[in-house]
């Protein structure tokens, strides 16, 4: 029964070492794992959208953002709430 544990705990091992190579960590708390982000989902997102903005766009974001308004995705409204955002964000940035 011994050895049953023990693969058991490399099979945990190896488990704990892919899902940290993935983006992920975890805390132990009593026999249960809990796994957290290690990055934020935001930051997650953006890269992926940065992917395909290169992949599809040759890496224009303008050419994304005009085809989301021609497909109707987006609005005149809602990329102007994007750009003032965007601005904002700017804004904090340069204070640093």
């Amino acid at each position: 029964m011994q050895a049953g544990c023990h693969v058991r705990q490399k099979s945990v091992s190896a488990h704990e070492h892919n899902a940290e190579g993935v983006g992920r960590f975890h805390a132990v708390d009593g026999r249960t794992y809990v796994y957290h982000a290690a990055e934020p989902r935001a930051r997650v997102a953006a890269r992926g959208v940065q992917r395909v903005v290169d992949w599809f766009c040759n890496g224009s974001i303008e050419e994304v953002l005009v085809g989301m308004v021609d497909t109707a995705m987006l609005d005149q409204k809602q990329v102007r709430m994007l750009a003032d955002k965007v601005a904002k964000t700017k804004a904090k940035g340069a204070k640093k």
